[in-house]
C-alpha cells in the first residue's frame, strides 16, 4: 500500500501530510550522507516509513478554533477529528500508535521512534541510535512553511508553546544543538544543505513510498 494510500484511508489533513513527507525527506538526506561514509549502513526504508507515520494521528489534538486549517474547512476538518477522537481517543501519540498498528507497522518503527521527543534530547543524546537521532533532527528541522534552521525552529517551538526560558529548557535546547553538531560529524553534508530546495527529489521520492 503506497503512503499516499494510507493518508487518504486516515483522512490525514493535506498540510499534516506535506509536514511528514518533509520531514522524511530531510531525515533521508541525512541519512544518505552517513550511507556514504559507511557504506553497511542500513535501515532506509525503515527510517523513511517511521518519519511517513511518526505524527499520523495529530488531528486528534489541533485547535481548529485558534489556529484554523489552512484550506479555511474549518468545519469540515472538524468533523474530521471528531470521527478520529471518537475512534482513537484524544492523544495524538496513541492515536498514531493505533494506526501504525492497524496497517501492521508499529513494531517496525517503535523502535525508531523512542527517545525522539524534544523531551528526551538529553536521553537521545546519551543513548540514541543513528536512527533515533536523525528522526528526531528531521522534525526540528521542519516548520509548518518548510525546512527551516535548527535555531529559527527551536525559537518557533518554544514561542508556540510558551516555554520559559529556564534551565531546564536551555539544556534541551543544548542538547538538541548538539546532536546536530554530532549527526554532521564526518560527513560532507552541512545542516546548510539542507534546505527547502534541496530536498525538492526527496520528497518526491517519498510521495511514492511503499509501505
Amino acid at each position: 500500500m503506497g503512503i499516499g494510500e494510507i493518508y487518504e484511508r486516515y483522512r490525514i489533513p493535506p498540510w499534516l501530510a506535506e509536514y511528514m513527507y518533509r520531514v522524511a525527506a530531510v531525515a533521508t538526506c541525512v541519512f544518505d550522507a552517513h550511507a556514504v561514509t559507511n557504506p553497511s549502513l542500513v535501515g532506509r526504508d525503515d527510517l523513511i516509513m517511521a518519519c511517513l507515520l511518526h505524527d499520523i494521528g495529530n488531528i486528534v489534538k489541533f485547535n481548529f478554533t485558534t489556529l484554523p486549517p489552512p484550506d479555511g474547512r474549518v468545519e469540515y476538518w472538524k468533523e474530521v477529528q471528531s470521527e478520529m477522537i471518537a475512534k482513537y481517543g484524544t492523544s495524538e501519540h496513541p492515536a498514531s500508535k493505533a494506526m501504525c498498528e492497524e496497517v501492521g507497522q508499529w513494531e517496525r518503527i517503535a523502535p525508531i521512534l523512542e527517545h525522539t521527543s524534544d523531551y528526551d534530547a538529553c536521553l537521545l543524546l546519551e543513548r540514541g541510535s543513528l536512527l533515533q537521532r536523525i528522526v528526531a533532527y528531521a522534525d526540528q528541522r521542519v516548520a509548518p512553511v518548510g525546512v527551516v534552521s535548527l535555531a529559527q525552529r527551536l525559537r518557533d517551538m518554544r514561542a508556540r508553546y510558551d516555554h520559559p526560558d529556564t534551565d531546564h529548557f536551555r539544556t534541551l535546547d543544548t542538547a538538541i544543538m548538539e546532536n546536530e553538531k554530532g549527526l554532521f560529524s564526518g560527513i560532507s553534508l552541512k545542516p546548510e544543505d539542507i534546505t527547502e530546495q534541496s530536498i525538492v527529489s526527496l520528497v518526491a521520492e517519498v510521495r511514492s513510498f511503499e509501505i
